[in-house]
């Protein structure tokens, strides 16, 4: 226990319904532990966002007041609160130039998601629950971009604070291309990050740039909860499950539909029992992928579903598929999904777009959970051999327990502490 208080700068802080922010929510519960008291500061704009109900035990949840374009969105917008929007309503070039611009400093600022009204509010109140409960430690979490700004204004203002930002991805990177004038963000976030005690983030390939804004990075996964209990398997079908967003320019899984439709045409696999199923905003974007291979009658499209919902169908399917990218510095790209897919105990199937990433198939080998494959041509014997070997072997279970008890939240968190 640290004799002090804990200042958490969180954006996106559940109730909110994204699988993203549970590492806020799972950090904010572990870290409370270390400390007398711990405040989370997060936007107003938490009243508009889908509910998520988590338990919040003793953490001091306050709303600041935020004014930026999911604001506008909300009040404008005939369907309220809805945060994720479907990956082909984003290609349209105006909207694409809007995203780009608030990804983008100093223009994200302004109206950009978490911006000066935010920024303002949560400084400003942020200083006085400095004064008011001797805070310690500022934890603060990327995305917004607002929350380490915030925690950098507190840092100049409180020298001994120990600040630790957080990236679950980067702000920037050059395939995804996402910001304009990347040389000028990169000035900034060097700036941004230069009186921060620690930086820590998801895997080793967004250390490795994260390490040219700041000199002490160091990796720390998403810790595995637990399920209590674990829904039996659909024995009837065999099925490939997908739940979440896709990122259209990043992923890709032609090679995986090829070799399905070649299997079910050799008669491999028994058609009237074969399913893929999805869930999640992008439908539209997983239907046409299927119906390129003539594979859309196999679709159970469940459309948005609870996250207890989502668990269940991880659960009830013989494989999770998980699709990733790796090009240039954009490697060992770890989605949430992952860990909710670990915790289900059934058989991963990666399928990376681009180049190797050792870093996945790494970690992929040390826990057990399943096999890495790429997107080439070249990976279609090897996949289909795995996909029969699935088929033949659908019920299988893997033993994680003590995997899972080793990547526990408990043990991330501890590793946070520790010097390196």
């Amino acid at each position: 226990m640290n004799d002090g208080s804990l200042l958490i700068i969180s954006y996106y802080f559940p109730p909110i319904h994204s699988v993203a922010s549970l590492r806020n929510y799972y950090f904010a519960l572990n870290l409370a532990e270390h400390f007398d008291s711990t405040t989370v500061i997060t936007t107003s704009n938490q009243k508009i966002f889908p509910k998520q109900e988590f338990p919040t035990n003793n953490l001091d949840i306050v709303p600041v007041s935020t004014f930026d374009y999911r604001t506008i969105i909300n009040f404008f917008s005939a369907q309220k609160g809805v945060i994720h929007h479907q990956e082909s309503k984003k290609q349209n070039t105006i909207i694409q130039f809007i995203l780009k611009l608030n990804e983008t400093l100093p223009f994200s600022l302004l109206f950009g998601e978490g911006g000066l009204i935010y920024i303002l509010s949560a400084y400003f109140f942020a200083l006085k629950i400095c004064r008011k409960k001797n805070v310690t430690h500022c934890f603060s979490s990327y995305r917004v971009t607002g929350n380490h700004i915030v925690s950098f204004l507190l840092k100049r203002k409180f020298p001994k604070l120990i600040w630790i930002a957080d990236f679950h991805d980067l702000p920037y990177d050059d395939f995804r291309n996402n910001a304009f004038l990347p040389n000028l963000q990169a000035w900034f976030w060097k700036k941004i990050l230069k009186n921060a005690d620690k930086v820590i983030t998801v895997s080793e390939g967004l250390a490795n740039t994260l390490r040219k804004w700041h000199p002490n990075v160091q990796v720390i996964r998403d810790g595995i909860v637990p399920r209590e209990a674990i829904t039996p398997i659909d024995r009837e079908h065999f099925i490939i499950n997908y739940t979440g967003s896709i990122y259209q320019k990043a992923q890709n899984a032609d090679v995986l539909w090829q070799v399905l439709k070649e299997l079910i045409d050799e008669n491999e696999i028994d058609k009237s029992k074969f399913r893929i199923r999805y869930a999640g905003k992008d439908a539209t974007l997983f239907r046409s992928w299927l119906n390129k291979f003539e594979l859309e009658e196999f679709l159970e499209d469940k459309g948005m579903v609870s996250r207890e919902e989502a668990m269940k169908m991880q659960e009830t399917a013989a494989v999770n598929l998980l699709l990733t990218w790796s090009f240039g510095a954009s490697k060992g790209i770890v989605t949430g999904k992952i860990y909710e897919y670990l915790s289900a105990r059934r058989p991963i199937l990666l399928l990376i777009n681009g180049e190797q990433d050792l870093e996945m198939e790494n970690w992929f080998e040390e826990m057990k959970c399943g096999e890495v494959f790429y997107n080439i041509d070249l990976q279609k014997v090897p996949l289909k051999q795995h996909l029969i070997g699935l088929y033949k072997n659908k019920n299988k279970m893997h033993d994680l327990n003590s995997k899972i008890e080793t990547q526990s939240w408990e043990n991330q968190i501890n590793k946070v502490f520790k010097v390196e």
